[in-house]
């Protein structure tokens, strides 16, 4: 842990978990120098807490009692006071190690940035053939309709400029059906490609889950992530303002995140 404020932007490094303390352990001692960690725990029974505080010395719990994951990131994202907001999942299946390539194409030029096992050097270890064509249905989708641009959306890895958060409406996401499950993942990446951000994509290798049984993607998961991309049609966009990077700091914030 440290500030990574002398050459770079400061990130912050949002993680939700549940029960997850054999998990969470492994999976914070292995990030690189950040400027914070928030854990959004909801409601963990087995330790997850003290485990994280273990692990990372300088640690933000905030605790949301059976709110989702959606209410979860929402929570964690409005809490962070780093430049960059990374989300990280806590089961291991991303490597941390990856986290300064999805900063560095954040200080390129993008304001949001997402993981793909579809790209040329990344993978899946867990990839099913269930997962697989959902996955490509609700990619055709979000592309179709918000012409994200992406490969791989909604894998629950992905960054963005603190300062554009508001444009990803994420109290709003937060709230009602859209708030326990995975959709806001997908959500989020097709409200970065509607509110003009440039929307960017890293690769990355789904590993195993290191402790417990990875959930199965069924059916209803498919169904919730298209529902939540047709509904989002009526919602309001707030377009993002562009931001500019002089490029010799920005070069001097890219050397800094990779050395990270």
């Amino acid at each position: 842990m440290g500030d990574s404020s002398a050459l770079g932007p400061r990130v912050s490094v949002v993680v939700p978990a549940l029960n997850e303390a054999m998990n969470v352990h492994f999976v914070l001692r292995q990030l690189p120098t950040v400027h914070e960690v928030i854990l959004v725990d909801g409601g963990s029974v087995d330790g997850t807490v003290s485990a994280a505080r273990q692990a990372c010395q300088h640690l933000t719990v905030i605790r949301r009692l059976g709110a989702g994951k959606g209410a979860a990131l929402a929570a964690g994202v409005t809490s962070a006071t780093g430049d960059v907001i990374v989300t990280l999942p806590v089961d291991g299946t991303v490597d941390p190690s990856t986290i300064p390539a999805l900063v560095g194409e954040l200080v390129a030029g993008a304001g949001f940035v997402a993981g793909s096992r579809r790209l040329s050097g990344g993978g899946s270890a867990e990839m099913t053939a269930l997962r697989a064509l959902g996955d490509r249905l609700v990619n055709l989708l979000a592309n179709r309709l918000y012409g994200s641009g992406t490969t791989d959306i909604g894998f629950g890895f992905y960054g963005f400029w603190a300062d554009r958060r508001d444009v990803l409406d994420l109290p709003v996401a937060s709230q009602g059906r859209w708030a326990d499950g995975d959709q806001i993942d997908v959500l989020l990446t097709a409200r970065a490609a509607r509110a003009g951000l440039t929307v960017a994509e890293v690769p990355v290798v789904e590993r195993f889950r290191i402790f417990g049984e990875q959930p199965r993607t069924g059916l209803r998961d498919l169904v919730n992530a298209l529902r939540a991309l047709w509904s989002e049609r009526r919602r309001p966009v707030s377009v993002a303002q562009s931001i500019e990077v002089h490029p010799a700091h920005a070069l001097q914030m890219l050397e800094r995140a990779l050395a990270s």
